[in-house]
């Protein structure tokens, strides 16, 4: 279901297409912020290698591609970790990537139910757990090399 927000613009989550595959490959984010997410390109071509476990999900705001997204999914044992998350970067502060996080957050619930959501991020100036904290992730205290691991435990809708 789209999101509207009091500005009426739309926000939803859609495939990846041929129709939208330019201009997702066409999407940057600001040059500080490289070190923390992987390149479209990259995301797209690791995907290709797990193609029944991982998603690719592209941001719409109205009818216009502003951001890419992957998530890695277990059903049959409750996991899924948000591998990127991207946000175009004139595309950045306008409350899209909130609004994204939600939607999918809350098709995942309606989808699978109690589940548990995880995700890394590396530490730095300006990285992105400040973002996640806002969506509901909690830092868990792990890491997985250089990164720091979040989680979200999510239930079904009542």
């Amino acid at each position: 279901m789209p999101y509207k927000s009091m500005t009426a613009t739309q926000v939803s989550l859609r495939p990846l297409t041929h129709a939208n595959f330019d201009t997702v490959l066409a999407l940057k984010v600001k040059p500080e912020q490289t070190t923390f997410v992987a390149s479209n390109e990259n995301t797209i071509a690791k995907a290709y290698l797990e193609p029944d476990k991982v998603q690719l999900r592209v941001i719409y705001a109205d009818e216009s591609p502003v951001g890419f997204m992957a998530y890695w999914c277990d059903p049959a044992a409750a996991a899924f970790h948000l591998l990127r998350f991207m946000l175009g970067s004139q595309h950045q502060s306008q409350g899209y990537g909130q609004r994204a996080v939600a939607i999918w957050l809350d098709e995942l619930s309606a989808t699978h139910g109690d589940i548990r959501v995880t995700l890394y991020y590396t530490a730095g100036p300006g990285n992105p757990q400040p973002f996640y904290a806002k969506a509901g992730f909690c830092d868990t205290g792990e890491k997985d090399g250089d990164e720091h691991i979040m989680a979200l435990q999510l239930s079904a809708p009542a």
